[in-house]
């Protein structure tokens, strides 16, 4: 039977899109950060991190939910904001899968699959995921269109930036 190998390195050309992604996923973190405290009518810059730097980011997503839910009375922006959420949530489980996962591929191929677990009520499964470089770099692109979009937000609401 054959088995996947997991080598100390991947293929270079997947580094560059695998990085941005990872650091354009902070921005969009940084900026639903500012977000959630210019609603909260936050500006003491030492409070802000307090209330939104140590939740993960599903956790940061929630407060953001809640926050659009129960403190956004302009359904407009309420509606613009669920859209930029929904987009965020649906990234953040691709970026998980692709940045925390292990890559691997069957010893004389050259497709790279990511292995990642995903949890039942009673049981945690061991997925893979096929991983093209084309792939890598569509999430990268898809997370730089999103933060394009929050800071469009941001700047028609004069939200400052992060």
């Amino acid at each position: 039977m054959p088995v996947h190998i997991h080598p100390l390195d991947i293929p270079p050309k997947f580094y560059k899109p695998i990085g941005q992604l990872i650091v354009g996923w902070n921005l969009t973190e940084a900026m639903i950060a500012s977000i959630i405290w210019h609603i909260h009518k936050i500006k003491d810059v030492r409070e802000g991190p307090l209330f939104t730097y140590r939740p993960s980011a599903a956790e940061k997503i929630r407060i953001f939910s809640i926050t659009v839910k129960c403190f956004i009375n302009k359904p407009n922006i309420q509606k613009e904001l669920t859209s930029l959420r929904d987009r965020a949530a649906a990234l953040k489980t691709k970026r998980n899968i692709l940045t925390h996962g292990l890559w691997g591929r069957m010893p004389k191929q050259t497709l790279w699959k990511v292995f990642y677990h995903s949890e039942t009520e009673d049981m945690l499964l061991l997925k893979r995921k096929e991983m093209t470089l084309d792939d890598v770099k569509l999430l990268a692109k898809d997370i730089c269109a999103l933060n394009s979009d929050l800071k469009k937000f941001m700047t028609r609401n004069r939200i400052p930036p992060p």
